[in-house]
């Protein structure tokens, strides 16, 4: 195992339990919000808080989740010039998609990072009745946009790297977003040539 396929692999694994929790976190927004319209209609009370929890909790797994999203290509991609460009170029597009990505990530938690920091040091907290310090979720968030910056970034890395020494096929299954039609057709054209 080379180091780059440590290094993804490593990272993978903290992507999935990223994911993971903010699947836990979608979950338990659900099941506040579920709380609160039960305790409504039965009681005519709100005791979960659940508008204010479900937005930070949201906005949290949203962070988490979007690292292990473009790992795994779940992430949404619109492939206008894909169709129209030659294969070089366009697995070239994909690196700078990766890029593009990487920067953004980066953008996301720089800006991130400096609100947190921010509302830290001057102790904001949330206008509803549980005063709830919001540097606690911005980190969560700041956290999140910083790991898809550098997952893109290690992804774009490696991209490039499989580019230069000529293993089109691996570079594909990195950048390519995941696409289950190309998957099917990829599987029938290799068991026609096993055949």
């Amino acid at each position: 195992m080379t180091d780059t396929d440590f290094i993804q692999a490593r990272l993978t694994l903290v992507t999935r339990w990223l994911a993971r929790i903010a699947g836990m976190l979608v979950l338990l927004t659900a099941l506040l919000v579920t709380g609160d319209v039960l305790a409504r209609n039965m009681f005519r009370i709100a005791p979960f808080y659940s508008f204010e929890f479900g937005s930070l909790l949201f906005a949290m797994a949203v962070a988490l989740g979007l690292p292990y999203a473009l790992l795994s290509g779940a992430n949404v991609r619109i492939d206008v010039l894909q169709r129209h460009v030659p294969e070089g170029i366009r697995r070239w597009l994909d690196c700078a998609a990766l890029l593009s990505v990487a920067w953004l990530g980066g953008l996301l938690g720089w800006f991130s990072t400096r609100l947190m920091l921010s509302n830290a040091a001057r102790d904001v907290r949330s206008g509803s009745d549980l005063n709830l310090a919001l540097a606690w979720p911005q980190s969560v968030w700041a956290a999140g946009f910083i790991i898809l910056g550098v997952t893109a970034l290690i992804l774009a890395w490696r991209h490039a790297t499989l580019l230069i020494q000529g293993r089109t096929e691996e570079a594909d299954r990195i950048a390519v977003a995941h696409d289950e039609g190309a998957d099917a057709l990829s599987d029938a054209a290799a068991m026609q040539r096993t055949s």
